[in-house]
C-alpha cells in the first residue's frame, strides 16, 4: 500500500472513531504492519496518528461514560455498583479505601519536596557565572546577542535542559 494524503486521512480518521489501531487499518485497508512500519519511519506521521489515538480513546471513553449512566439510570444492578464503587469512597473495599488514603498521604508529604525540584534549574542558573552559561549551552550559536537581550524564553528553556542534565546524573550515579 502506498502511502499517500487519501489514505493517511482515512486511517486517521479511523483512528479518531476508537483510538485502536487494528481496527482503523482494517477499515481503512491497511497492514498493521505498514502502519507500524510508517509509524517508526515518519515523524509527522507518528504525530499525527498519535494525535488521532488520543482522540479516539477520549471519544471512546465518553461513549463508554455514557453507557454506564444509561445502565445506571435502567438500573443495572453492576453498572450502580461500579459507579459507586469508583465515585464515592464510602462504597469501596477496605483496600481501595486504604489505598487512596495512602496516595493523599504521599501526595500531601511530597508536595513540598516536588516544589522544591522545581526550583533548582532556577538555582543553579542563578549561580552559573554568564560566561559558563555561554559555554555549556553554547549560547553564541542559539542567540548571538545574549548578553544583551537575556531572553527570558531562552533562560526557561536552560533551567529546562540544566535540570534535565542534573536529574540525569542523579539517576547515573544511583546505578552505580
Amino acid at each position: 500500500m502506498r502511502k499517500n494524503k487519501r489514505t493517511i486521512k482515512a486511517l486517521f480518521s479511523e483512528l479518531e472513531k476508537t483510538g485502536i489501531a487494528a481496527n482503523a487499518c482494517n477499515k481503512a485497508g491497511v497492514a498493521r504492519s505498514t502502519y507500524y512500519r510508517w509509524y517508526n519511519d515518519d515523524i509527522e506521521f507518528r504525530m499525527g496518528a498519535d494525535q488521532a489515538t488520543e482522540i479516539g480513546r477520549a471519544n471512546m471513553v465518553d461513549f463508554a461514560e455514557s453507557k454506564l449512566v444509561q445502565n445506571v439510570n435502567d438500573g443495572v444492578q453492576r453498572a450502580v455498583e461500579f459507579y459507586l464503587k469508583h465515585n464515592d469512597s464510602r462504597y469501596r473495599n477496605l483496600y481501595g479505601r486504604e489505598l487512596q488514603e495512602f496516595k493523599d498521604l504521599f501526595e500531601k508529604k511530597n508536595r513540598s519536596d516536588f516544589a522544591a525540584l522545581d526550583l533548582i534549574p532556577r538555582v543553579i542558573l542563578d549561580a552559573l557565572p554568564e560566561e559558563t552559561m555561554i559555554e555549556l549551552f553554547d549560547l553564541w550559536n542559539v542567540n548571538p546577542n545574549y548578553l544583551e537581550e537575556k531572553d527570558e524564553k531562552l533562560e526557561k528553556e536552560l533551567g529546562r535542559i540544566l535540570a534535565m542534565k542534573y536529574i540525569a546524573s542523579i539517576m547515573e550515579r544511583n546505578k552505580k
